[in-house]
């Protein structure tokens, strides 16, 4: 028979009670599986007659119990250990961990700022013109009605206080192809005035179009916008300074990959290399006297332009259209040349196949002239160099000559120095076209007119 406290029972197991041979009462206490005396004059417990402890589920007596009591008492005595060491250690162990967190604020700051600047260089597109965020199709950006780049830049100083409206006193237009010109007619009489750009900041046709004139600073915008701020607002914005400062010591190097591999300006025409009148937005020009005499003909003359050069669509463009307008202003005709080679490498269409030039004097009814854009004389610094992009179209476009009729297929090439006192096409475009199997090396058409040269060398195979 077992006899013990419900106390005693829930808590620390079971107390036994074993009498000795004399009759003395020995307490025993089961602890952890280890025994512990338990003394007989320990504080009293409420007596309770007989316990019987049948074989149940719900009752666990002895070290299972026990067990699970001090797996409990262990856990809070770690803690307890845990928290006494954090209260009682010294001062420099309590100031590494605050220097370890704020640390890792710190290294937290820095990648997210990085994060942001690797965004901002990789992936947004830098704006470095004011938009006026217009979409509509009434409304022509400069490159909508190919404007030639500006030579000058002079800002305004944002916010205007005031806009004066005028007229541009050209030719009316209330159709779109027709304002274009007239846009470009004025943007070229304003160069030739010395205004380095087209006047006006916008321009409105008859049609209700409106087109993007002069063009708006972006960063001068944004500095008017500083200089306008509040003090708070330039001490935020100083502080962000300060910390992109502190940043660009970890990030140079991202920053000078993100140089490095910036994307090149988008060059996209109307066609691969062969641009038409209309896709450069000629000027539209009567001719009346055309080369049938002399075709098919047997001379390519080259010249150079001794302009700007040009290595996208819309600059060449631009500058084909200067060019025809200076030539229309000052002698009243067109672009004197057959065709012309970009720095593109693409073929501009200028007088076009069968029309008499205005290239080499007694040589444009027989003969085909083709100008290179750019200056190539190699005794001056900033000479332009030829392309074999420039060269293999040049001869796509001799070989399509050919094919229509209009060239003789022993046709030959020359420059307009061999023919005539002057520097055109350049000792570079000179020297490339010499090293070409149908140069002619012998200068036979000097001095010739063209019906001479048709008498002497018609029925006769050049090489």
């Amino acid at each position: 028979m077992i006899t013990a406290s419900v106390a005693d029972a829930a808590l620390w197991g079971v107390e036994e009670r074993v009498r000795n041979g004399l009759g003395a009462v020995n307490s025993l206490a089961v602890n952890d599986d280890r025994i512990a005396p338990v003394p007989s004059t320990a504080a009293a417990t409420p007596s309770i007659s007989n316990l019987n402890v049948n074989n149940s589920k719900k009752v666990h007596i002895g070290p299972k119990f026990v067990s699970v009591t001090q797996n409990v008492q262990n856990q809070e005595l770690v803690k307890g250990r845990f928290l006494g060491l954090e209260l009682v250690s010294p001062n420099n162990a309590r100031t590494l961990r605050c220097s370890v967190a704020v640390f890792i604020c710190w290294a937290f700051l820095v990648a997210s700022g990085l994060a942001i600047y690797l965004i901002y260089m990789t992936l947004l597109k830098h704006q470095t013109r004011l938009d006026i965020g217009l979409s509509e199709s009434w409304y022509l950006r400069r490159e909508d009605w190919q404007a030639m780049p500006s030579y000058s830049e002079e800002f305004l100083a944002l916010p205007v206080s005031s806009v004066i409206i005028g007229h541009s006193a050209a030719k009316y237009c209330n159709q779109k192809f027709a304002c274009v010109e007239v846009m470009l007619s004025i943007q070229q009489d304003h160069l030739r005035r010395g205004w380095l750009d087209i006047g006006p900041n916008f321009l409105v046709g008859g049609n209700g179009l409106v087109f993007e004139g002069r063009e708006l600073s972006f960063p001068k915008y944004l500095w008017n916008i500083v200089k306008n701020s509040s003090r708070t607002e330039r001490l935020s914005c100083a502080a962000a300074i300060t910390v992109l400062i502190t940043c660009i010591a970890l990030i140079g190097y991202f920053t000078g990959q993100s140089a490095n591999t910036s994307e090149p300006p988008i060059d996209k025409a109307p066609h691969e290399w062969r641009i038409t009148r209309e896709m450069w937005l000629a000027r539209p020009y009567n001719y009346t006297h055309t080369l049938d005499t002399f075709e098919p003909l047997m001379l390519v003359i080259f010249q150079h332009t001794v302009s700007p050069q040009c290595s996208l669509f819309k600059n060449c463009a631009a500058e084909l259209r200067n060019l025809q307008g200076y030539f229309i202003s000052h002698y009243d005709y067109d672009i004197p040349y057959n065709f012309l080679i970009g720095n593109d490498g693409r073929v501009y269409e200028g007088r076009g196949w069968n029309i008499e030039g205005a290239h080499t004097f007694g040589y444009n009814r027989c003969s085909i002239g083709i100008g290179f854009i750019g200056d190539y004389r190699g005794e001056i610094e900033s000479h332009a160099s030829v392309t074999e992009a420039q060269l293999n179209r040049t001869r796509m476009l001799l070989e399509e000559g050919v094919r229509l009729g209009h060239l003789r297929k022993d046709f030959l090439v020359i420059g307009a120095k061999d023919l005539g006192p002057t520097a055109s096409p350049g000792s570079i475009l000179n020297n490339a076209i010499k090293q070409w199997p149908n140069y002619d090396h012998k200068n036979r058409f000097y001095k010739l007119n063209c019906e001479k040269i048709e008498e002497k060398f018609g029925n006769t195979t050049l090489y």
